[in-house]
């Protein structure tokens, strides 16, 4: 038996809650390793709504099969099948590795313009010279790029420093 909690119902938690119970011996399974995550923050109504169809609709086969005459083992490939077809109605976003918290606006337009530049170069099959335009423009935007990106790293140093200092000087008062 299984039943899908409305967003309303369930407090405590950002994500859906689905319920199900199945009468089947326990073993060990190999972890499922997903690379993407749900973007709850962007699910509309109706992506849940197919995404709660999707799994109940997967899940009546799970109950009409006779818990104890089963292979556990093609019980949880169903399950995880289930689950895996329901999630493509869901919206997911990747985990950025390696985040860069100086970057904004100005960092990327600088960025996109020195990327550009080099586009064209290497389209004009990267000419060298100081006085070939193309190699001129890239070497300019990406110098423009990289002095921003600097000054914008400095910057965010130094606020993290200016962070860590006022932090230190209320803990050093309150001792």
């Amino acid at each position: 038996m299984f039943e899908i909690e409305q967003p309303e119902n369930i407090l405590t938690s950002d994500h859906i809650l689905i319920m199900c119970s199945l009468n089947l011996p326990t073993r060990k399974s190999e972890p499922v390793h997903k690379r993407d995550t749900v973007a709850w923050n962007k699910c509309t109504p109706n992506d849940i709504e197919q995404y709660q169809y999707s799994v109940a609709s997967n899940l009546k086969c799970i109950l009409s099969i006779d818990s104890c005459k089963c292979d556990p083992d093609f019980v949880n490939e169903i399950l995880i099948s289930a689950f895996r077809h329901a999630e493509k109605y869901l919206p997911t976003s990747k985990f950025k590795h390696k985040t860069k918290p100086y970057w904004d606006k100005e960092v990327k337009e600088k960025h996109t313009e020195a990327r550009r530049q080099r586009r064209i170069w290497i389209q004009e099959g990267r000419p060298r010279g100081q006085d070939l335009f193309s190699f001129l423009e890239y070497k300019r935007a990406k110098e423009r790029y990289q002095n921003i990106q600097r000054r914008k790293i400095y910057e965010h140093e130094n606020r993290n420093i200016d962070d860590l200092n006022q932090a230190a000087e209320i803990d050093y008062i309150l001792l």
